[in-house]
């Protein structure tokens, strides 16, 4: 009996343990990172969707011969409305003190133990408005061809919070709202690189 409690007390024994616990921490964390941005992805996909199947986006961009011209009212317009949906869907689906549960033993590479070990319970909320924002991209395509994109940003800040752990992260994500590829004159010979 004396030589267990010794075993327990040694400084090897306490270091395994500090040790486990914070691996223990980090896989659950990462687990749980990792369902939250599937959640939020989730419900901005389908938003997003909603939103552009009711709105036309493919004249975002305007394209006139010599110039390009981009329908900021319009790009607004829909930013708007994917931000106040999103609002709503998060209130709806993340933010009413919902708890997950956490099932410990599928997270060790053992099957057979899944349905062993205790439900760790988590909750997801948003900390903060939801930043959308738009950008636009020019690239080469080709010979004298340009991809002209108009990306939708949206950033939200969430927090995951377990019994013995909380953690703050931030998912952003690009949509594309509209690209058009643009045509230049092909030159009729090159020479030297002129």
């Amino acid at each position: 009996c004396h030589s267990v409690e010794k075993l327990y007390s040694s400084p090897l024994t306490k270091y395994f343990n500090v040790a486990v616990k914070k691996s223990t921490k980090n896989i659950i964390s990462k687990y749980t990172k990792n369902e939250s941005y599937n959640k939020m992805n989730q419900i901005i996909d389908k938003v997003v969707k909603e939103v552009l199947l009711k709105e036309k986006c493919d004249d975002i961009i305007q394209n006139n011969t010599t110039e390009l011209n981009f329908d900021n009212d319009k790009i607004n317009q829909i930013i708007n409305k994917i931000s106040k949906q999103l609002n709503i869907e998060l209130k709806e689906k993340i933010s009413k003190d919902e708890i997950y549960y956490l099932v410990y033993a599928p997270l060790s590479k053992y099957h057979i133990v899944s349905n062993l070990g205790p439900n760790i319970p988590y909750s997801v909320k948003t900390t903060g408005n939801i930043k959308t924002n738009y950008k636009t991209n020019v690239k080469e395509y080709g010979i004298n061809n340009s991809l002209i994109e108009v990306k939708l940003l949206i950033e939200i800040n969430f927090e995951v919070i377990l019994p013995f752990l909380n953690e703050i992260y931030k998912l952003e994500k690009e949509i594309i709202l509209d690209s058009k590829i643009i045509h230049g004159e092909t030159p009729r010979y090159y020479l030297n690189n002129e």
